[in-house]
């Protein structure tokens, strides 16, 4: 649950800069480094769970794969949408 929460939480976090006035094209401050931050401490989560996973349930391994890469895809959709 936690790479998830990240993922929503960096998804919110560019909304958040967006809404707050951040140009594309422009430095890289804080909230680039942060959204970075937030995708990046997913990894050992990530990492952890299929390191660990029961292989013999591999149908709810694959689902949480599925579930952890939609939320990823939501956290930069609007990144690549306002093109930051």
């Amino acid at each position: 649950m936690v790479p998830i929460v990240l993922s929503l939480t960096a998804f919110v976090w560019v909304l958040g800069n967006v809404s707050g006035g951040l140009r594309s094209g422009g430095d890289e401050g804080t909230g680039f480094y942060i959204f970075w931050l937030l995708i990046l401490m997913q990894m050992p989560f990530v990492l952890g769970y299929v390191a660990t996973a029961d292989w013999t349930r591999w149908r709810r391994v694959a689902g949480q794969m599925v579930l952890q890469g939609i939320a990823l895809s939501f956290a930069f959709a609007p990144v690549a949408f306002f093109k930051l």
